[in-house]
């Protein structure tokens, strides 16, 4: 593809979670995409009657955040099951990559990010 990643690949953290801690609550609209590097995390849906239900279990490679990440409030919670580290990739640092000459960077992130959306769905 003749891309230079590197500057894409520096806009990623990593961050350490702890058994049963919440990475993303329902409603939330925090930004952040998240990969599994290791561990597991359980997805959780709370009904309008608080019924909650798993409905969910990901594990290293799954990619999670999408909808916050691209326009809006979560329509679950994210709880790690196991001792966890995530890849983060803020929104914002997307858009400042976007408004520099390494557009096409974010037209391959946003493809890479519709395929990991549509396999998940598919499963």
């Amino acid at each position: 593809w003749g891309v230079n990643w590197k500057p894409f690949l520096q806009l990623i953290t990593t961050r350490s979670i702890e058994t049963d801690q919440v990475i993303l609550f329902q409603g939330d609209k925090s930004p952040i995409l998240f990969q599994i590097a290791t561990g597991q995390v359980v997805i959780r849906h709370t009904a309008v009657d608080g019924t909650v239900q798993a409905v969910d279990h990901l594990g290293v490679g799954d990619v999670f955040g999408h909808l916050p990440f691209c326009r809006g409030p979560s329509t679950y919670s994210a709880i790690a099951t196991s001792h966890t580290t995530l890849f983060c990739l803020e929104r914002d640092s997307v858009d400042r990559l976007a408004d520099s000459e390494r557009a096409r960077l974010v037209v391959m992130f946003f493809r890479f990010l519709l395929a990991q959306l549509s396999t998940q769905l598919k499963e």
